[in-house]
C-alpha cells in the first residue's frame, strides 16, 4: 500500500472518515488521490458518551451510510438546574452509540468505498513545505500535498500549526453502570447542572452494551483559560470523582466498583485559525461545543462540510478558504453562539439564565428540536423567547420539580 498521496487525513474517527466518505460518494475516482491513517486498529476504544443528534445521523444518511450498529434511540432531553427539573420531548432527535462500534462501522464503509486506511500508524511531526507536507510515522515518512487534522483533542496537527491547545478545555470523568430504579424512561438523556460552583453537569445516558441497556454517567467539567469567558468558575482543582461519586451514591451505586474512563475535551474558539496553506484542522481538532461538549454530530458536519470545499475549490486551494467557509457555514454560525453564549451558561448571569429556562418550556423544546434536526415551530420560538426575556428580568424563582414541556408546545 502506497504512503503517500494528494491528500493525507491524520485521525479516523467521525470527523476523518465522513470527509474522505464525502468526497469518494462524489467522485470514486478520489480513491487515488486519498490516505487516512489512524494510530490504533479498529475496533478502538475512544472514551465519549455517544451522544449523537439526528442532525448528524441525517448528514451520514445523505452520503448513503447507515452504520448498522447498537443504539438507544432519543426521544427527549431532561435537565435540572438549581430552580428544577424540566423534560422536554419532540420525538425521535437523537440517538447513544458505543464509538467502538460507530467509528469501526465508518471505516468499513469508507473502504468498501475505496479509502486506504493505515492502521498503527501514529503520527509524530507535520513539517509543511512549499509543495506540500511531510508527515513522520512510525512506519516511516509520508508525503502529502495537503493535511487534514482529524485527529481530535490531542491533534498533532495542529500542533504542528504551532496552535496551543485553546482557552475552552474541559475534563471529563466517565462511568458504565446498570440502570436503577432512579433512572428516567430509558429514551431520554438527562443532564444535571444544578451544582453552579462548577461550569458543567454530570449527564445519564442510557447507551447499549453487549445487548443489554445500561447507562453511560459522566461529568463534564469546563476550564476556561486566557479570558476566554470571564466570570466562569474555573475548573481547575475540581474532584471529579468526589463529585460524580456523590451523584452516583444517591441512586444506590458505588464509583469504586466502576471502571474509571477519564478524557479531555477542547471548545471551539471562533478567533482562533482552524488552516494553514496547506493544513486544515476539523473535528474536535478545531474545536467544538464547549457548553455541552458534543461533539459526534458536529465533527461528522465538519467532515461533510470539508469534503465539499476540496472537492469544488481542489486540494491546494481548500485550505485558503476553509476558515472563510466554516465561519460562514451553519456549523460555523452555531460553533460561534455557543462559544460566546459560555459566560452566560456558566458565568455570573448563570441563575438569570436558569430563570429563563424555568419560565419557558418551550426554549429547552426548541433546543431539542435543534439537536434533532427537527423543523422548528418558529411561534412557539417565539413565545418561548417572550417567556424566557421575562424570566430572565425577574430572576430565579422556585420552580415545580417534574415539570415537562406542555403538549401544546410540542
Amino acid at each position: 500500500m502506497g504512503t503517500d498521496a494528494d491528500l493525507v487525513i491524520v485521525g479516523g474517527g467521525p470527523a476523518g472518515l465522513t470527509l474522505a466518505l464525502g468526497l469518494l460518494r462524489r467522485d470514486p475516482a478520489w480513491a487515488r488521490r486519498l490516505l487516512l491513517v489512524e494510530k490504533a486498529h479498529y475496533p478502538r476504544e475512544k472514551l465519549c458518551a455517544g451522544g449523537l443528534g439526528e442532525r448528524g445521523w441525517s448528514i451520514l444518511g445523505r452520503l448513503g451510510v447507515v452504520p448498522e450498529v447498537p443504539a438507544a434511540l432519543v426521544g427527549g432531553i431532561s435537565v435540572c438546574s438549581a430552580l428544577g427539573h424540566h423534560i422536554a420531548r419532540p420525538g425521535l432527535c437523537g440517538r447513544v452509540v458505543r464509538r467502538v462500534e460507530l467509528d469501526a462501522a465508518l471505516a468499513d464503509a469508507a473502504r468498501l468505498a475505496g479509502l486506504r486506511i493505515i492502521e498503527g500508524c501514529a503520527v509524530k511531526e507535520v513539517d509543511e513545505v512549499a509543495e506540500g507536507c511531510t508527515l513522520q510515522t512510525s512506519i516511516g515518512e509520508v508525503k502529502a500535498g495537503v493535511v487534514i487534522g482529524a485527529d481530535g483533542v490531542g491533534s498533532v496537527v495542529r500542533r504542528s500549526m504551532g496552535l496551543d491547545g485553546g482557552g475552552l478545555r474541559a475534563q471529563v470523568l466517565e462511568v458504565d453502570t446498570p440502570r436503577v430504579a432512579a433512572d428516567l424512561p430509558a429514551d431520554l438523556i438527562h443532564f444535571d447542572a444544578s451544582d453552579r460552583s462548577y461550569a458543567g453537569y454530570i449527564w445519564d445516558f442510557p447507551t447499549p452494551i453487549d445487548g443489554e441497556l445500561r447507562m453511560c454517567r459522566g461529568i463534564y467539567v469546563l476550564n476556561v483559560k486566557g479570558g476566554e469567558a470571564d466570570g466562569v468558575p474555573s475548573g481547575d482543582g475540581h474532584k471529579l470523582v468526589e463529585l460524580l461519586g456523590a451523584y452516583l451514591a444517591a441512586r444506590g451505586l458505588h464509583i469504586a466498583d466502576c471502571r474509571h474512563k477519564r478524557f479531555g475535551e477542547r471548545g471551539y474558539a471562533p478567533a482562533g485559525p482552524v488552516a494553514t496553506a496547506r493544513r486544515m484542522l476539523v473535528g474536535e481538532a478545531a474545536g467544538i461545543d464547549p457548553i455541552t461538549g458534543e461533539g459526534i454530530a458536529q465533527a461528522i458536519e465538519y467532515g461533510a462540510r470539508a469534503a465539499r470545499l476540496l472537492h469544488e475549490a481542489g486540494v491546494e486551494a481548500a485550505p485558503a478558504a476553509w476558515q472563510a467557509r466554516l465561519r460562514g457555514s451553519r456549523l460555523g454560525w452555531d460553533l460561534w453562539v455557543r462559544s460566546r453564549a459560555v459566560p452566560w451558561f456558566y458565568g455570573r448571569s448563570r441563575p438569570r439564565l436558569e430563570a429563563a429556562f424555568a419560565a419557558a418550556p418551550r426554549m429547552l423544546l426548541a433546543g431539542a428540536r435543534h439537536w434533532g434536526a427537527l423543523p422548528q415551530r418558529w411561534g412557539q420560538v417565539g413565545l418561548g423567547l417572550a417567556e424566557g426575556g421575562l424570566g430572565y428580568l425577574r430572576g430565579p424563582r422556585p420552580m415545580l420539580q417534574g415539570s415537562e414541556a406542555a403538549p401544546a408546545a410540542r
